[in-house]
């Protein structure tokens, strides 16, 4: 269990490092020349990813019982444009669903008081919610895939999963609504 715990604490402090550095980069505008010791001269390319300043923001509900994880991935998405309210548990989101009308709901599978899955087929029980359904999860063996496909959610995202990741899924969802 020490080691165990050693390792998740080694694991937190990367993500959140990760996140910061994510967070310092985004506010880089694209194509800006960056002076360092490592590169004196790079220069950052523009997004492969179309800014939400071309296309409409989303709104977007972030799900995770993570709060660090979900609560980075949510500022990201709003630096990139997208309106965004964020839930840590199945019951919060299918309230937060039903009260903020997200377009798209990046929903954790593994939450504390019921699945995702369950959060996803109860969401679409309810005919006031036509949020495509995005799975951000740990648990990307085929099966599981399959599982969210059979839920209902139209994506699946493997953790650990990058920005760019995330705005091409939200790309593809934005096509399918």
């Amino acid at each position: 269990t020490t080691l165990l715990l050693g390792t998740i604490e080694e694991r937190v402090r990367l993500m959140t490092t990760m996140l910061d550095n994510l967070l310092v980069i985004s506010r880089i505008p694209p194509n800006t020349v960056v002076r360092s010791p490592v590169a004196p001269r790079l220069s950052l390319p523009a997004s492969p990813v179309p800014s939400p300043l071309n296309r409409a923001a989303q709104r977007i509900l972030v799900v995770d019982d993570n709060e660090l994880a979900a609560e980075a991935l949510g500022r990201l998405l709003e630096l990139r444009g997208h309106h965004v309210t964020i839930a840590y548990s199945g019951a919060e989101s299918i309230e937060k669903a039903k009260q903020f009308a997200p377009q798209v709901i990046i929903l954790d599978i593994g939450l504390p008081d019921m699945s995702g899955y369950e959060v996803a087929r109860l969401l679409q029980e309810d005919k006031k919610i036509s949020a495509t359904l995005i799975a951000l999860t740990g648990y990307g063996h085929p099966e599981d895939k399959e599982k969210a496909r059979d839920a209902g959610f139209r994506l699946h995202l493997t953790k650990p999963v990058s920005l760019a990741e995330v705005e091409r899924a939200l790309l593809e969802a934005s096509h399918t609504q």
